[in-house]
C-alpha cells in the first residue's frame, strides 16, 4: 500500500497500535460466542470451510486464531513484527510475512480464503483495486473473500486539521468509503458479491465511547456517562444482548440500505455464496492455553486470559463462577494465586461454595503470592462453584499501571480427577 500525506510511514505507524498480548480464543466459553465484541471473529468463523488454507489480511496479533479449531492453516499479512510475533508465539498462527500485502509474492492459487477485518478502511484509495487484484490472484480458483470493513460517507476534503488528527491518525481510516463503493469495487473482481452493513443499530460499550472521542457530541451525554461508569458485569451484559441482536439480524438476512454506516460484512466469489447461519460450535477446550479441562467452563467474574513467563492464567473479580460437568466422585484440582499487595498485613481468604445448596466445599487462606493447590471433592453430575475472597484490589489505585479492574485472585491451572 503506498504512503500518503497522512501515514507516511506504515510500518511505523502500525508497529505497536494493534499488537496486543492477547490469547484471542472466544471458543473457550460458550457465552462468548455472542459477545458483540467477538461478532466479527464468529461471523468469518461461521463461513470458512474446514481444513482449508486461509490468508489473513492485516492480522494484527492474531485476532482469527478462533480458526485454528476448525483445522485451518493461518498465514498472517501485516505491517508489525511485535503483532505477527504475538499471532505466531501465542495464537498459533502457521506463517507469517511482515510488509504490503502487494509486496507478498507467494505462488497463485494457493489459498482457500482471503480474509480480513478492520484493513480495507486503512487502505488509500489509489491502491484499493490494486490490492483486491493481488489477493484475487492468491485464491484457489472458486475460493472466497470474506472481509469485514468499515463503511461510511466521509468526505476527506472537508475534514479540518484537527479532525484529521482525530479520525485519520487516531487509527488509520485514511480509505472509507460507502457500502454501494465498496460493493461495486468487488463487483469489477468477482461474479458473485454480498454484502450488508451491521454495527450500524448497535454496538458495543466500547464502540460507543471510542465513537464519541472521534464525533464528539453526536451521542447522548448521559448514555456516555452512564457507559463511561460501567462496571465489567454490566459491559458484559450490555455487549452480549448487542451481540445476539446482530446474530438475529444476520441470521435473519436483515439488509441494510445503501446509505448505512458501519461495519460492513462482506462476501466475494466466483461461485455462488452459500447462506450459513452463525451458529454456535462445541466448546473447545485448550489445555495449553490456561490448563482447562472438557468438563469446566468459566462463567462471569472472570476476566480474560493473560499470558507470562510461567504460563498462561486469568484473573478474577471478588466472585467468579465455574460450571463443571460430568464430575459426580471426581475431585476438582485448583491452583490459585493473589497479588494483594498488602497481603503480609492481611492474608486473603478464599471460599470454594457449590451453588446448588449453597454449602462450603473448601476454604483456604493465601498469605503470600505463591500457587496454592485446592482440592474440592464433588457429589453431582453438573454443578456450579462460586469462588469467593474477603479482599479485593484495583492496581491503578496502589501505583501500578493504569489497571483499574477489580482484582481478586487469579487461576493457573484447573483439572478435573
Amino acid at each position: 500500500m503506498s504512503e500518503t500525506r497522512n501515514i507516511e510511514d506504515p510500518t511505523e505507524f502500525y508497529e505497536n497500535r494493534f499488537a496486543f498480548r492477547q490469547a484471542f480464543d472466544f471458543l473457550s466459553r460458550p457465552v462468548d460466542f455472542f459477545d458483540i465484541n467477538n461478532f466479527k471473529a464468529f461471523w468469518i468463523f461461521s463461513k470458512v470451510a474446514p481444513n482449508s488454507l486461509v490468508l489473513d489480511l492485516g492480522c494484527g496479533s492474531g485476532r482469527l486464531a478462533c480458526l485454528k479449531a476448525k483445522g485451518c492453516r493461518l498465514t498472517g499479512i501485516d505491517f508489525s513484527a511485535s503483532a505477527l510475533a504475538i499471532a505466531q508465539e501465542l495464537n498459533g498462527y502457521d506463517a507469517v510475512f511482515q510488509g504490503d500485502v502487494l509486496n507478498y509474492g507467494e505462488q497463485a492459487g494457493k489459498f482457500d480464503h482471503v480474509v480480513s477485518l478492520d484493513v480495507f478502511g486503512h487502505i488509500p484509495f489509489t491502491d484499493k483495486d490494486k490490492v483486491i487484484g493481488h489477493l484475487k490472484r492468491l485464491l484457489k480458483p472458486g475460493g472466497s473473500m470474506l472481509h469485514g470493513i468499515e463503511c461510511g460517507h466521509m468526505d476527506y476534503t472537508a475534514l479540518s486539521p484537527e479532525q484529521w488528527e482525530r479520525i485519520v491518525k487516531t487509527d488509520g481510516h485514511i480509505g472509507i468509503e460507502s457500502k454501494r463503493a465498496v460493493l461495486d469495487r468487488f463487483r469489477r473482481f468477482f461474479e458473485h458479491v454480498r454484502g450488508e452493513v451491521r454495527f450500524d443499530v448497535v454496538a458495543g460499550v466500547s464502540d460507543y465511547i471510542k465513537y464519541d472521542t472521534m464525533f464528539p457530541g453526536e451521542l447522548d451525554p448521559d448514555l456516555l456517562r452512564y457507559m463511561r461508569c460501567m462496571d465489567p458485569c454490566e459491559k458484559k451484559a450490555f455487549d452480549l444482548s448487542a451481540g445476539l441482536t446482530l446474530i438475529k439480524m444476520e441470521n435473519n438476512q436483515i439488509q441494510s440500505n445503501d446509505n448505512a454506516e458501519g461495519f460492513l460484512l462482506l462476501q466475494a466469489s466466483d461461485r455462488p455464496l452459500p447462506n450459513q447461519a452463525m451458529t454456535p460450535s462445541p466448546r473447545v477446550a485448550d489445555r495449553d492455553r490456561i490448563a482447562m479441562t472438557d468438563g469446566a467452563v468459566f462463567l462471569k467474574g472472570w476476566y480474560e486470559p493473560e499470558q507470562t513467563e510461567q504460563g498462561m492464567f486469568r484473573w478474577a473479580r471478588r466472585r467468579a463462577y465455574l460450571a463443571l460437568k460430568d464430575c459426580r466422585t471426581r475431585r476438582l484440582r485448583l491452583s490459585l494465586f493473589t497479588s494483594y499487595p498488602l497481603i503480609q498485613k492481611k492474608p486473603v481468604d478464599l471460599y470454594i461454595i457449590s451453588k446448588e445448596n449453597d454449602r462450603v466445599l473448601a476454604t483456604t487462606t493465601l498469605s503470600d503470592t505463591n500457587c496454592a493447590d485446592v482440592t474440592v471433592s464433588l457429589d453431582n453430575e453438573t454443578m456450579t462453584l462460586e469462588i469467593f475472597t474477603d479482599v479485593a484490589w484495583v492496581p491503578k489505585l496502589f501505583g501500578v499501571g493504569n489497571d483499574d479492574r477489580e482484582l481478586a485472585f487469579g487461576i493457573r491451572a484447573i483439572e478435573l480427577v
